[in-house]
């Protein structure tokens, strides 16, 4: 798994759809292909997403527990996004980029979040 000039494993990646961030059925998945340019023709497979450098909206954001799975990290990427443009026009992609936990045991995440431009 590449993005721009880093490595990723694709277990560090979760796509949330487009449809569930326009208020639709949940609908997430963990761990697909993604890069920002075609440096490589192995990137040009099936299953890779191509978007051009300057045409994403790009943020940061930390999360802790069941994330993904309770609405969350949807809720979270809708208002940010929301700030920017009302509807979505393509999937979000958010890249984890960081795990720790503080003094008390909790676990956060940190991810870097992708909503490519149409």
């Amino acid at each position: 798994f590449q993005y721009g000039d880093e490595m990723l494993d694709n277990q560090s990646v979760i796509i949330l759809s487009k449809e569930y961030l326009n208020g639709e059925k949940q609908n997430f998945s963990w761990g697909k292909g993604f890069f920002l340019e075609k440096t490589d023709p192995v990137f040009e497979k099936r299953g890779f997403r191509h978007v051009k450098k300057g045409r994403a909206f790009v943020f940061y954001q930390k999360f802790s527990g069941h994330f993904s799975s309770n609405g969350e990290m949807a809720e979270s990427i809708r208002k940010t996004y929301h700030r920017f443009r009302m509807e979505f026009q393509s999937d979000a992609y958010s890249f984890r980029i960081k795990n720790v936990h503080d003094a008390d045991g909790i676990r956060y995440e940190y991810f870097k979040i992708i909503v490519p431009l149409e």
